[in-house]
């Protein structure tokens, strides 16, 4: 099927373009990781702050657990009356339910954390294996990278797979001009056409 946005593009540009800018990612590996750590924690925090506000909550919820259940054995002891009950531990259910929702929030974030250490790593290892992009099959480069889009003028933008799992912005790595991946189609020989958005590797 055709697109009307297609962009004819030779596989060899294509090929030096991914090469560049896995050479790029590689030899600046510690300022790449910067950035998708700043832009991690911009969305998700810090893995030891969601921790200690992690412990935080617990003490919180465990406090208010045992302050409810104290006063619900006084009142099954007939200690204190319904009335007394309700006064002591009034709106203490609600305030359980939130602290309940807000520790299964952090948990996720700090799930989130150890999946950009794994992917991380994952990423940097595959990219610094990468000796010659075009030996690479379709699957190995998959592993890597989510997308590739062409513009109308043959620049070409790739995307990391690790940012659009963690559900970070996917342009942090495209805008940085040292991780930029772009090129500018110059021949028509062994046509390459992608349209914005879809993912493409050398034929295998």
């Amino acid at each position: 099927e055709s697109c009307p946005n297609a962009v004819t593009l030779d596989e060899a540009e294509l090929m030096d373009a991914l090469q560049q800018y896995f050479n790029q990612l590689v030899q600046n590996k510690k300022h790449v990781i910067r950035r998708v750590v700043a832009e991690f924690e911009r969305v998700y925090k810090a893995k030891d702050e969601n921790q200690d506000y992690q412990r935080e909550l617990t003490e919180q919820l465990s406090r208010l657990q045992r302050t409810r259940q104290k006063y619900m054995d006084m009142y099954a002891d007939d200690l204190i009356t319904r009335e007394e009950l309700n006064a002591k531990i009034g709106g203490a259910r609600q305030e359980i339910e939130r602290l309940e929702k807000e520790l299964e929030m952090v948990s996720y974030h700090i799930s989130k954390g150890e999946q950009l250490e794994r992917l991380l790593e994952h990423t940097f290892r595959e990219l610094e294996r990468v000796s010659d992009v075009r030996e690479m099959t379709n699957a190995q480069l998959k592993r890597v990278v989510q997308k590739i889009e062409v513009d109308q003028e043959g620049h070409v933008d790739i995307y990391l797979r690790l940012m659009g799992e963690l559900g970070l912005d996917e342009t942090v790595l495209i805008c940085n001009d040292q991780t930029q991946g772009s090129h500018r189609a110059v021949g028509e020989s062994k046509p390459w056409a992608l349209c914005p958005g879809e993912t493409g590797a050398g034929s295998q």
